[in-house]
């Protein structure tokens, strides 16, 4: 036990100072002040898949599904990731989690990942994402592109290439999307 807590603390402080490297969008935590807002945005609901675009530690995705588990719905996520390091948090936070059967990770860059694999036909799907104002055009043509329906909550930045649904005021901004 003591070894791989050695081996976490290594990867941790080598994460500190190559995580601008390895990632193009700087990790900021959810304020944890606007998370119950953000979860009561995802609705969530049976035969629903909620995916965390650049999930960061887990934390929307860890408190959505303590909520889907408190209300019994079989509500699937997914965190996607492209910093290795983040995700082995992730998977390492998962092993003490209540859920953790309905929770998937991927260590991937979301432009260059394959969403069939997660969206299914005729199912309900929610993304959640929380990056920078730079990666948000893009990101919004990439949203555009997956299978419809798909629901969108944007923490903190507007997507300005998607039609805005409803605003939410919080410490930060909440933006809701529809893509039908």
């Amino acid at each position: 036990m003591f070894y791989i807590a050695g081996v976490l603390i290594i990867c941790l402080i080598i994460y500190y100072f190559v995580a601008k490297n390895l990632n193009p969008v700087p990790y900021y935590p959810t304020n944890p002040k606007d998370i119950k807002r953000i979860i009561k945005l995802l609705e969530l609901k049976n035969d629903q898949t909620v995916i965390d675009l650049g999930a960061g530690n887990g934390e929307i995705i860890f408190e959505a599904a303590n909520a889907a588990n408190e209300k019994e719905l079989n509500t699937r996520f997914v965190a996607i990731d492209i910093n290795v390091f983040l995700v082995l948090i992730m998977i390492i936070r998962s092993l003490f989690h209540k859920n953790r059967s309905k929770i998937r990770f991927v260590w991937k860059d979301i432009f260059k990942y394959d969403f069939r694999q997660i969206i299914g036909k005729n199912q309900t799907t929610t993304i959640y994402v929380y990056f920078a104002p730079w990666i948000n055009d893009a990101l919004g043509t990439l949203l555009k592109k997956l299978p419809r329906p798909v629901k969108v909550v944007s923490y903190y930045y507007p997507i300005n290439n998607l039609r805005l649904t409803k605003k939410v005021k919080g410490e930060h901004d909440v933006f809701l999307y529809y893509i039908r």
